[in-house]
């Protein structure tokens, strides 16, 4: 089990690296970046908000819970996604294999080992 995570941290940082890199997240992205964590988006919220009603605005929240939402995500679609955003090649292979269901991934394991040493 830990071979999956350090897989997962290599692809993580692949992944990151590019889209820092390239300039594609915006700062209002927090939970999964380094400096931009949940309690300092929550701190920059309530700074907004207090500050709003301290001019006497009107002030509207929509809180929405994403705890499961990747299990949703249509993989094609993610899959797309990360190609727009220039993530591609071995990255993108490796995404494209780690969402495969685990019984159809050993099968496919499988028919690759048997593949190389013929």
């Amino acid at each position: 089990m830990w071979i999956c995570k350090v897989i997962e941290h290599i692809i993580y940082q692949q992944v990151m690296n590019h889209l820092n890199q390239n300039n594609i997240l915006v700062n209002y992205q927090h939970g999964f970046r380094k400096g931009h964590s949940c309690e300092r988006q929550l701190l920059q919220t309530v700074d907004e908000i207090s500050r709003a009603m301290d001019n006497r605005k009107q002030v509207n929240v929509m809180i929405l819970d994403f705890s499961k939402a990747f299990d949703t995500v249509p993989h094609r679609r993610l899959l797309e996604k990360l190609s727009h955003y220039g993530i591609q090649q071995e990255t993108h292979g490796w995404i494209q294999h780690w969402l495969i269901p685990r019984d159809r991934r050993e099968v496919y394991l499988m028919e690759n080992r048997q593949l190389k040493s013929q």
